[in-house]
């Protein structure tokens, strides 16, 4: 086994030694230089110095059997002390088949100790083993060799290694052992000891302390000590100070398991949010999208049944749109939303969240054309003037019109009929409302802008059309207009056909009054050219208005 130069005895001071390498490195060739090249590596990982000393060993070639063992040699150890590190260095050769570091290399750089299961005759190997490396690789390799230990319930092996803590400063009160007693203390069930050295280990910085802090939500969990919402907070806490590998992937998934605990929904999606973001393409993502998923469906489903109250709901959705807007799939939860938006009557907040949601689907579909779907977006331009309309922006409204594509759907074509109709007669255009495609839906609607417009003939026409080609009887409001529009445009013959027509016209509460003044028109024809009886019908005229006013279904007709 060729002499490692490991010891700092070895070379003396780091830096005049160093120097001193450096200086005969660069008069030197063949031999000689890959020798001095294998001296500098094994000066820098002497000190701990791993990615220097890789950095000589990639450049340096061996050339005799003893250079080629002693590369191997070193290589295996900066592996070891590396990270993640992917196995490059050689084999050693058959010439050292009882290489005693060897078993180190199966421990110090393996999985995490929870997950690997060590021999205990290759603990035991690499205990012993631990007497030819240098301080600097001691002291890296003690902390992952006494939780083995611990693990393997070693104990003799764990004190001993203990022991060798006070040996190295940067231990000897340091997260990891502080880490570790706390665990041997909570696995002898000592409680209140194993609490008092995670705290201490907390205070470091370094993995270990960031494992002290899950070990302590964890424990006062189990005890009772910690509610779910003080358990996330804390979690919340060590989670800016720890992000990127493994543990910071831990700590994200303890994090989001409290603020379910404790009801906190939106933040944990976020929490989840953040892991898929993070570590993409890995299982744990996959998970974390499938129980953010999970919750935000829940979410907009209690909110959508009225178990949320409006204020929180928007709240809720606020909060989520800010980190889920361009996740595939949200647009369908931000339209239920402004759906409830618009049932509660929200309609200015509805419109704004429908027209948010058709904008991002076109920037998406500008980016990606496998995602363009124009029928949904032409759906959500559709509620967003439906939106508008209720809220009386009639103007608005009529500016999203050209935005709306033609559907072959009968119910998406007769809302927009029904939208077109309504923007035409609330801005006065009743010429226009009446031209229009003759939708049976419509009719009514095209009637009450006649009456309205005092074209009392064309409007009695319309009310005929409406009340033949809808299979309720006119409302009240409706039936009061059809009247007054006959009676109004001199054709009294009308009249007494729209009575007869109508025949539970008396038998409506609003109306008595006018069928007892007007009576059957066959016994009473004259009168319905009296003073009087157009008194009653002026009297009628604003009865209806105000059955109108109180049922604008009846008034308008149904969409």
């Amino acid at each position: 086994m060729p002499k490692l130069g490991l010891r700092a005895g070895d070379f003396g001071d780091f830096v005049e030694r160093r120097a001193a390498l450096a200086e005969a490195l660069a008069s030197s060739a063949g031999p000689a230089r890959t020798g001095l090249m294998l001296d500098i590596a094994a000066l820098h990982l002497a000190r701990g110095l791993v990615a220097e000393a890789r950095s000589f060993l990639s450049a340096a070639s061996p050339e005799t059997p003893a250079q080629d063992l002693r590369a191997a040699a070193l290589s295996y150890l900066a592996d070891t002390f590396t990270p993640h590190a992917a196995d490059e260095s050689p084999e050693p050769g058959a010439d050292w088949p009882e290489w005693p570091l060897l078993p180190l290399l199966e421990i110090l750089n393996g999985p995490p100790v929870a997950e690997a299961y060590v021999a205990p005759a290759t603990f035991a190997r690499a205990f012993e083993a631990l007497d030819l490396l240098p301080a600097a690789l001691q002291a890296e390799s003690l902390p992952r060799m006494l939780e083995i230990a611990i693990a393997l319930e070693a104990w003799p092996e764990a004190r001993a290694l203990a022991r060798r803590f006070e040996l190295h400063p940067g231990l000897a009160d340091g997260s990891a052992l502080h880490f570790l007693l706390g665990r041997v203390a909570e696995s002898g069930g000592e409680d209140v000891a194993a609490f008092d050295s995670y705290r201490r280990a907390s205070a470091g910085r370094d993995a270990f302390a960031q494992r002290a802090r899950l070990a302590m939500v964890d424990l006062g969990q189990r005890t009772g000590v910690l509610e779910p919402a003080d358990a996330a907070q804390v979690l919340a806490e060590a989670a800016t100070l720890w992000r990127g590998d493994e543990l910071g992937l831990a700590t994200r998934q303890a994090l989001a398991d409290a603020q379910v605990a404790a009801g906190d929904r939106i933040g944990a999606v976020g929490t989840l949010a953040d892991i898929f973001q993070h570590h993409r393409n890995s299982l744990p993502a996959q998970i974390a999208r499938q129980r953010a998923d999970a919750l935000v469906a829940a979410i907009y489903a209690d909110g959508t049944g009225g178990a949320l109250a409006l204020a929180d709901f928007m709240a809720a959705h606020e909060r989520l749109a800010r980190d889920l807007r361009f996740v595939p799939g949200f647009h369908r939860h931000a339209e239920a939303y402004a759906d409830r938006l618009m049932a509660l009557g929200a309609t200015a907040a509805a419109a704004r969240e429908y027209a948010t949601v058709a904008d991002l689907l076109e920037v998406v579909a500008e980016v990606d054309k496998a995602a363009e779907d124009p029928e949904l977006v032409g759906m959500l331009r559709l509620k967003q003037a439906e939106a508008l309309v209720a809220g009386g922006q009639h103007e608005a409204a009529a500016a999203i019109l050209p935005l709306l594509p033609p559907s072959r759907d009968i119910e998406i074509a007769r809302r927009q009929a029904t939208l077109r109709a309504g923007i035409l007669r609330a801005t006065g255009q009743t010429e226009a409302l009446v031209a229009a495609r003759d939708w049976p839906h419509l009719a009514l609607m095209k009637a009450d802008a006649l009456f309205e417009d005092g074209q009392w003939r064309r409007a009695f026409d319309h009310y005929q059309r409406a009340r033949t080609a809808q299979d309720t009887p006119l409302a009240p409001a409706a039936a009061a207009r059809m009247v007054l529009a006959a009676h109004r445009s001199g054709q009294p013959g009308r009249v007494e056909e729209a009575l007869a027509e109508l025949p539970d016209l008396p038998e409506t509460p609003a109306w008595a009054d006018i069928a007892r003044e007007i009576g059957a028109p066959q016994d009473q024809p004259a009168r319905l050219q009296s003073r009087n009886v157009r008194d009653q019908l002026l009297s009628a005229g604003r009865v209806a208005d105000r059955v109108a006013a109180a049922d604008p279904t009846g008034a308008e007709g149904d969409p």
